[in-house]
């Protein structure tokens, strides 16, 4: 949890850019568990179920306080420990195919239109 402020700085850094941040509950907590975690942890992003039931631990080969980064093809483009810098490069990287007006909320609505 301690990384909890730092992935929560990242995500709010991106608010109203196409960019999307979860975690993933690998100790299948119950609901009531799982809904203490963000306030724990101190993130405002939601909280995916069922984590380690439905295969993340050895599907990805990992344990907990794993972060990946994720392109809009579905592409894992970094994996590894919590690292502010190289998560906020490769998001960057990842971002930087898309056109620039969708890099803006609106910009992103507007190809939806």
């Amino acid at each position: 949890m301690a990384e909890g402020p730092g992935t929560e700085a990242i995500a709010q850094d991106l608010l109203g850019m196409p960019f999307l941040a979860y975690a993933i509950d690998v100790w299948d907590g119950i609901p009531a568990q799982v809904a203490l975690y963000p306030l724990n942890a101190e993130i405002t992003y939601p909280v995916l179920l069922r984590g380690a039931q439905n295969g993340i631990l050895s599907d990805y080969n990992t344990t907990y306080h794993h972060y990946y980064i994720i392109d809009g093809d579905g592409v894992i483009v970094w994996r590894g420990s919590f690292d502010d810098q190289a998560m906020r490069t490769a998001i960057a990287e990842a971002m930087a195919p898309l056109p620039s007006a969708a890099r803006t909320w609106s910009g992103l609505q507007a190809l939806f239109r």
